[in-house]
């Protein structure tokens, strides 16, 4: 999450300085995480630390226009088949798209980025693979565990924005 107020990221455990790419906070785990506990992950071009806990691996080759990404026909099918659970604003994207990402079952990337619809809390989500948007759908909040589950996407929902 970022505070533009001290231009710092939070990442649940940790606070990030983008201008320092360090974090300014001890390390939670103490030296379980390597001898430079300040230290975001070794090579940020390869690795990112969504949690400031541990690296995790990312996909390099995935280039998107965050203005207007390419969807799969299919995501653009079942936004007509079933606006409610897959219809929202393409507004949306970019923020969703900003989130930090997660490795899902298949090698895609998972964004996911809480909200609410209609009073309700929701989580509003799409995967990427190869530059393309393959899914996009709206999931209740209640019944996130059990979706991310079957996408084998490792995320808590205390995690999401």
């Amino acid at each position: 999450m970022f505070d533009s107020e001290s231009g710092l990221h939070y990442n649940r455990h940790r606070y990030y300085d983008p201008s320092s790419s360090q974090y300014i906070s001890p390390d939670p785990i103490g030296l379980q995480g390597g001898f430079r506990s300040p230290a975001y992950v070794q090579n940020p071009q390869s690795s990112f630390d969504p949690l400031g806990l541990t690296s995790c691996d990312k996909e390099t080759d995935v280039d998107l226009d965050w203005e207007s990404p390419d969807y799969d026909p299919r995501v653009e099918r079942r936004a007509l088949e079933d606006p409610y659970n897959h219809n929202f604003p393409h507004s949306f994207d970019e923020s969703i798209l900003k989130t930090v990402p997660t490795t899902v079952r298949g090698g895609g990337l998972g964004y996911a980025l809480r909200g609410i619809r209609n009073g309700k809390e929701v989580v509003y989500n799409m995967i990427v693979r190869n530059g393309v948007v393959v899914h996009r759908d709206i999931v209740p909040l209640k019944e996130w565990p059990r979706r991310m589950k079957n996408f084998g996407w490792e995320v808590d929902l205390e995690d999401l924005l």
